[in-house]
């Protein structure tokens, strides 16, 4: 009995046979995770040498060797850490894309380049049928600024993320943060897309903002050193800076092109109703083409100082300018924009809101005051005890500058002809008077 054991134990064959188990065994059960992952549609699935799966705790590890994540599960919210040298990062949602759409689950990617916080539960759509359900995440990108004459524009950094050359859309607010981007211009193309700047700012820093913007809205906000934008698409983003080419800083600087057609007609306001420390106006649409609003007021007639550059798309009627001191009185106008090209401002209208006093301007309101008529502007804010704009107050660019521009006000005034005309009646009547005079004195 004893002996026949020890042929059992001691039979190559049978020895090798055990170690070849062990060795698939662990293969099988502990490097497992790096090679099969488990899909909720079609059972377990295989991945390649450049594909990785989420861990235990639903982190996912790209590098240039596995660039790729593969999400299977909808069990975890995720978080993706990205190498500063992955070239072509992704993530592959194969699983929970159908025709073109899907829910997919948080998602946190912290990349050098920049960083995403997709929420919860948010549905992902691509219109382009030929969407791979990969999707992008931050890639360096080339893109092309538009020339404005008169203005540098120098590119800071440019990232495509989402599909190559087309649009994602969410339901919800998605978050780009843009390190060390603050105060810099941003914006997006992408293939049959002109580079559209993204001029809105957010009013705060937050999810809820960011769900509320339309459909394939953006708005933008400096969150520290960086740059926030919330947006509900993907494609290619671009931070940029510009300045003036004019030599002469105090002189005028050469008006950008533009060949967008003007707005039909200007929109009418029709109303400004006063709330606590706030205003908000309505108004009837602009003819088309419009593709969005701006607003402006000062505290004096027909004296525009501060705007906000975008306050909606085409289809906004109404806004309410927070942040107005109380009991002052402030006068307003609107202005249709289609792209580049202003519109005519709206009729004129006056609001005192109630409530505290404020020094600074409205929420989200730039100074639009040219700079040669910054003394003009202190003597009436003065007055109405408002503060001018000041450093801590945003500046508008050259290009914002002509959005704002009302060609009403800088028509040069019509020289008053009342002097002349009575002067010249006084010689005509006094030669008549003279004339009867010598007429009847030589009868």
């Amino acid at each position: 009995m004893k002996l026949s054991y020890f042929k059992f134990i001691f039979n190559k064959k049978l020895f090798y046979g055990f170690f070849l188990l062990v060795f698939l065994f662990s293969f099988l059960f502990v490097q497992i995770p790096n090679v099969i992952a488990k899909d909720t549609n079609f059972g377990l699935r295989i991945l390649s040498s450049t594909q990785t799966a989420p861990n235990g705790s639903g982190v996912v590890n790209l590098n240039n060797t596995t660039p790729q994540g593969v999400i299977f599960a909808h069990d975890k919210i995720l978080t993706v850490n990205v190498t500063s040298d992955t070239t072509s990062p992704s993530l592959d949602y194969s699983s929970f894309i159908t025709n073109g759409t899907g829910t997919i689950r948080q998602t946190t990617v912290n990349f050098d380049r920049a960083n995403i916080n997709i929420p919860d539960y948010t549905t992902v759509t691509s219109a382009d049928t030929s969407w791979n359900k990969v999707m992008i995440l931050p890639t360096v990108a080339t893109v092309t600024l538009p020339e404005t004459s008169g203005i540098t524009k120098t590119l800071e950094q440019a990232i495509e993320i989402g599909f190559s050359g087309a649009k994602l859309s969410f339901n919800k607010g998605v978050r780009i943060l843009f390190p060390d981007q603050k105060d810099k211009r941003v914006g997006y193309t992408r293939t049959g897309l002109a580079f559209t700047e993204i001029t809105d700012v957010c009013s705060e820093d937050s999810q809820t903002v960011g769900d509320a913007l339309p459909a394939d809205g953006d708005c933008k906000i400096n969150a520290g050193n960086d740059l926030a934008v919330w947006t509900k698409h993907f494609t290619k983003f671009a931070t940029y800076q510009s300045s003036s080419n004019s030599t002469n800083n105090n002189g005028p600087v050469s008006a950008p092109v533009c060949n967008d057609t003007k707005p039909g007609s200007a929109p009418i306001l029709n109303s400004a109703v006063t709330g606590i420390n706030s205003v908000t106006l309505t108004w009837t649409k602009a003819t088309n083409p419009v593709t969005y609003y701006l607003i402006a007021y000062g505290t004096s007639s027909n004296n525009l100082q501060f705007g906000n550059p975008n306050v909606g798309d085409q289809n906004t009627t109404s806004y309410t300018v927070n942040n107005l001191s109380g009991e002052t009185t402030y006068y307003f106008k609107v202005k249709a924009v289609n792209n580049c090209m202003p519109g005519d401002y709206s009729n004129e209208m006056s609001a005192k809101p109630r409530g505290v006093f404020i020094s600074s301007p409205a929420k989200d309101f730039i100074n639009i005051t040219p700079k040669e008529e910054i003394s003009q502007e202190q003597s009436i804010a003065s007055k109405a005890k408002v503060t001018p704009a000041k450093e801590e107050v945003k500046e508008a660019t050259p290009e914002q500058l002509l959005l704002f521009k009302d060609e009403a006000q800088t028509q040069k005034p019509t020289k008053n002809k009342f002097p002349w005309i009575l002067i010249g009646g006084i010689v005509i009547l006094f030669g008549a008077v003279f004339g009867l005079y010598l007429r009847f004195r030589n009868r």
